[in-house]
């Protein structure tokens, strides 16, 4: 049993490290390509990431609509030692320096005892992408 859950842990850190493109891939692959619970983390993992899955009407639009050049970026703020308060307002004057226009959304959540904030935001001419 234990190694079973050593092995699930090292899977979902893997999962953790991977670009949105290969969580994609992953997401969007061919039954049996891989494990199911190699799926089930990718799925999880581009959910935490903001990704709302069930806007996609199909595998090929999610597939094509990750690191396409849209014009939608998206900027996060991390931190272990930071209080949520200091992540909240560093993630506010982002979206204030883009402005109100170009903002589509900002969430949070936590990740062990890591806050995360995510600011989503149209730009086809900035540069910044993380």
């Amino acid at each position: 049993m234990f190694e079973r859950d050593e092995g699930l842990r090292q899977t979902r850190e893997k999962v953790r490290g991977m670009s949105d493109e290969e969580l994609v891939q992953m997401a969007t692959s061919d039954e049996g390509q891989y494990r199911e619970e190699s799926v089930d983390f990718a799925i999880a993992e581009l959910t935490r990431r903001g990704f709302h899955l069930e806007a996609y009407d199909s595998k090929d639009e999610l597939s094509s609509g990750v690191g396409a050049g849209n014009g939608v970026r998206v900027e996060i703020f991390r931190g272990a030692y930071a209080s949520w308060e200091e992540l909240f307002a560093e993630a506010a004057r982002f979206a204030t320096e883009i402005g109100r226009e170009n903002l589509i959304n900002i969430s949070h959540s936590e990740d062990g005892s890591e806050g995360v904030v995510v600011v989503w935001y149209w730009s086809p001419e900035r540069g910044h992408d993380s």
